[in-house]
């Protein structure tokens, strides 16, 4: 009993003090919980110097010249692994010794290197001496590997790994797995993971994985009470899919607890060999919580460029009595990742009564640019198609985006009625794009490309055609026409740079465009503050209501046919009513007024004149 509890300690990463001769009956650790020393910050340079390694016990192993390192690296899945043990680079230098066990079915080790194509030995205390057991493991540069190797050990056995080469060598996990464990049919791997918050919508099947090929056996698997048929399960060798249908509740998470009985399934060549009962507790993300009067449909359908990826959520009022303005939001992560599940950040257009809609859109590796392009922009159009439907005003579109989201939000707003990358629908209707909200979003490709290689893998093969990079520049397509434009940064942004939005709010002052851009001091890649947030959405609720409330649109400006008179400094409205004159700088600031049909502005630039008759506003912008 001694043993086994031991062998659960270090299979849980308990922090006992176990003596050599311990012998226990599996291992299990990925150095996680902070009982393996003192660990060393992300960084190569905080990293020991050469021949300062620390060497000591801990756990049952030895760490002979190797420490803690807190570094996050991954493997070829995706999967995140919480730190490693950095061994020192130099043939025999750096090794990581494990306890005895009683008996071996199964190594795992989960390395990566300094280097590409460097490695280890896994090692074995037989005879006196450490010999090497099969052939020196090849490792990656900066990703893990995962090695695995059955041994078949029936006696005490103890083994090592043994760093080869010079460089460094990083382990984020080691399983040593018992000959019964082996031998019996067994789960070795499950997704979702133990305790992992999965999306509702995206769930569709929970895929076990065996250590061995295995066959249908008997029971019914449950997903809480609900029983799922084993003859509903697809097996292919080793691994199976379980169909699920999850739920989502606003708000909060829910908790789901999958049940496979033992027996229901069973090893192909050996169906005696029954799997023992196993139960997977996962939860799934809680859901947009929508204030009364309001719906959603979710996972629309909005291009067949890619069903998987061209999805989107609309959420608008029902109850509204005419159509309502609508924001269209972008997702970031780097044009190669994330999902339109995880977003929340438009929360506070719902108390505005406005609609929102929540795009997914193509990324790479699936498709380069300027597939997302097209996407944000095709959204567009089916919205635009759809308008009385979903109850929204074609002539109030707001975009918005953080990250490559708002990059994406620049772009697809300043194209504007240029249809380039409108690839699927023919909407020939009216349509206004009042604003863009951009949350720290690349502004000029062309120059970060050089600096970001995720863009550089989303341009592909067109990275060094300029002139197709700068149509999707937003930089590149500002004109006097551009939409106002909201801007936040962090100056101390790690991903991209402060340097990129001041870029763009230089355009946009040449240019005389509206915008408003505030900048977090300190702030890095988002991550800001509750209050620093709270500013946030205050500012863009005042900008967008500024932007409503005075109606920059250009489109009355021909009712009447009342066209401005422009002599010198002066500004003449040509009517015999009675008027009254507002004049605006480009970001939205009253600067002066006359009560008569006519004004003289101190100075020259770009200015917003509104000149309002009885119950008529007219919009000009007017170059002096």
């Amino acid at each position: 009993m001694k043993n086994i509890f031991l062998s659960i300690c270090v299979f849980l990463g308990l922090s006992l003090n176990i003596s050599a001769e311990t012998i226990l009956d599996r291992i299990e650790t990925n150095f996680g919980d902070g009982t393996w020393g003192t660990k060393i910050e992300n960084g190569s340079t905080n990293l020991p110097a050469a021949g300062q390694y620390p060497t000591a016990p801990y756990n049952g192993f030895n760490l002979i010249n190797a420490v803690l390192y807190g570094n996050t690296p991954v493997n070829e899945d995706g999967v995140k692994y919480t730190y490693t043990i950095a061994m020192e680079k130099g043939k025999g230098v750096g090794i990581i010794e494990f306890p005895q066990t009683k008996t071996v079915g199964a190594i795992e080790i989960h390395a990566m290197s300094g280097s590409d194509n460097m490695g280890y030995f896994l090692q074995e205390y037989t005879n006196g001496k450490w010999e090497n057991v099969g052939e020196q493991v090849i490792t990656k540069k900066s990703i893990i590997t995962i090695y695995s190797k059955n041994i078949e050990r029936t006696e005490t056995s103890r083994f090592r790994i043994y760093n080869a080469v010079n460089s460094g060598l990083f382990v984020a996990k080691i399983i040593v797995r018992s000959l019964q464990e082996v031998n019996d049919l067994n789960i070795v791997s499950h997704i979702p993971n133990e305790g992992d918050i999965c999306y509702y919508n995206l769930t569709k099947e929970v895929v076990v994985t065996f250590n061995k090929n295995i066959s249908a056996g008997t029971g019914n698997i449950l997903l809480n009470n609900t029983s799922i048929p084993i003859t509903n399960c697809v097996i292919t060798n080793n691994t199976v899919k379980i169909p699920v249908q999850l739920e989502g509740t606003p708000g909060k998470v829910k908790d789901y607890t999958l049940t496979i009985p033992q027996g229901a399934f069973v090893e192909q060549v050996k169906p005696s060999n029954l799997c023992k009962e196993k139960i997977i507790q996962f939860q799934t993300q809680k859901t947009v919580s929508l204030p009364n009067g309001y719906t959603s449909q979710i996972d629309i359908q909005y291009s067949n460029a890619d069903p998987a990826q061209n999805r989107m959520d609309v959420y608008y009022p029902i109850q509204a009595n005419k159509p309502v303005p609508v924001v269209i939001h972008m997702h970031g992560g780097g044009w190669n990742h994330g999902e339109k599940e995880s977003q929340t950040s438009y929360n506070p257009y719902f108390p505005m009564g406005f609609a929102v809609v929540n795009v997914e859109y193509r990324m790479t590796p699936h498709a380069t640019a300027p597939a997302a392009v097209e996407d944000i922009r095709n959204a567009m159009m089916y919205l635009l198609t759809n308008a009385t439907a979903l109850n929204i005003d074609p002539n109030k579109i707001i975009f918005q985006g953080g990250s490559a989201g708002g990059h994406l939000a620049l772009t697809a707003a300043y194209l504007d009625k240029i249809s380039t990358y409108d690839t699927e629908y023919n909407y020939s209707g009216p349509f206004k794009i009042i604003a863009i909200i951009d949350k720290y979003g690349p502004a000029d490709i062309v120059k970060f490309k050089e600096e970001y290689s995720s863009l550089a893998s989303w341009l592909g093969n067109k990275k060094n055609d300029i002139e197709f990079v700068k149509s999707i520049s937003p930089v590149h397509l500002i004109t006097e026409n551009t939409p106002p434009t909201y801007i936040v940064h962090g100056d101390a942004d790690p991903t991209v740079p402060y340097e990129q939005s001041e870029i763009l709010v230089d355009a946009l002052q040449k240019a005389g465009v509206k915008y408003k851009f505030t900048t977090i001091p300190g702030g890095g890649h988002g991550g800001f503050s509750v209050a620093q947030n709270n500013q946030i959405n205050d500012e863009i609720n005042q900008f967008i209501t500024e932007i409503l409330n005075t109606n920059s649109s250009l489109d009355n400006i021909n009712k009447e046919k009342i066209r401005p008179i422009v002599q010198g400094n002066t500004i003449i409205i040509p009517t015999e009513k009675t008027v009254q004159i507002f004049v605006y700088d480009v970001c939205g600031k009253k600067i002066q007024s006359s009560s008569k049909n006519s004004i003289t502005l101190n100075n020259n630039g770009i200015f917003i004149v509104q000149a309002i008759l009885e119950d008529i506003t007219y919009n000009y912008k007017i170059r002096l």
